[in-house]
């Protein structure tokens, strides 16, 4: 298995990412929005530590997943890097995830941040024993306000 950087100029790899995105949504009854992630990944492709950001992990020419990874900051101006977890085939699961974890830590290591963050629903068990082997620590409650 390889990690390599999205390429935004080859559609075989916007294609493979929403494929793979729409699997894990509709996996978890969650809906996909076209519009809105071709949005985003236009955003994302303007800025070259987003750009940089997106890893995605192959095996034999075919994608097998994504991780997506942003430097944010608090509302002190400290940045910390965040890492979306990531979105893989089924087929491939747990060991693709701690592969593409790996590889955001180290890339958000590289941007010299001190902390590294994602969010898991408490539902993702799996998910959940990944982050921990990395030593993720559980940090802060997270409150969602949805509108309507």
């Amino acid at each position: 298995m390889d990690v390599r950087r999205y390429q935004s100029k080859d559609t075989s790899d916007k294609v493979a990412i929403t494929e793979i995105l729409k699997e894990e949504l509709a996996l978890h009854n969650e809906p996909f929005d076209e519009k809105i992630w071709e949005d985003y990944l236009r955003k994302r492709d303007g800025e070259l530590q987003s750009r940089m950001g997106t890893i995605l992990a192959v095996e034999d020419g075919k994608v097998a997943g994504f991780v997506l990874t942003e430097l944010r900051y608090e509302m002190s101006g400290r940045p910390y890097g965040y890492m979306h977890f990531p979105a893989v085939k089924r087929e491939f699961k747990t060991k693709v995830e701690e592969l593409l974890c790996l590889e955001a830590i180290k890339y958000l290591k590289s941007l010299k941040v001190k902390d590294i963050r994602s969010r898991i629903s408490p539902s993702r068990t799996l998910a959940k024993s990944v982050v921990m082997k990395l030593h993720f620590k559980q940090f802060e409650l997270e409150w969602n306000l949805s509108i309507e």
